[in-house]
């Protein structure tokens, strides 16, 4: 146990002796690049949700103007067919 503390000790103490102040700017530098790349990355994704969500939205629409169109046709197809029987129900009983 001690010499696992003594082992991170040493470790920390190397680690931050490696890094003087003149890698503080180069390290600043680095950090900013990533957070750079990851901000591209974001916005590459919310750009492709974007249009994911504006696809589907289109698809969407288009099959509910589809739906409304095929309700539309079915209905005045129905209203056609009720109308021929009515005239014939009314055409028979002129005759009898």
């Amino acid at each position: 146990m001690i010499n696992n503390t003594l082992e991170v000790i040493l470790w920390k103490s190397l680690f931050l002796k490696k890094f003087s102040k003149s890698d503080l700017p180069k390290l600043n530098e680095a950090i900013r690049a990533t957070a750079s790349e990851r901000e591209e990355t974001d916005l590459n994704i919310l750009k492709k949700c974007t249009e994911e969500l504006t696809n589907l939205r289109e698809q969407v629409e288009e099959e509910r103007r589809a739906r409304e169109n095929s309700e539309a046709a079915t209905y005045d197809m129905l209203k056609d067919v009720v109308s021929k029987i009515k005239n014939e129900i009314e055409g028979e009983r002129k005759e009898r």
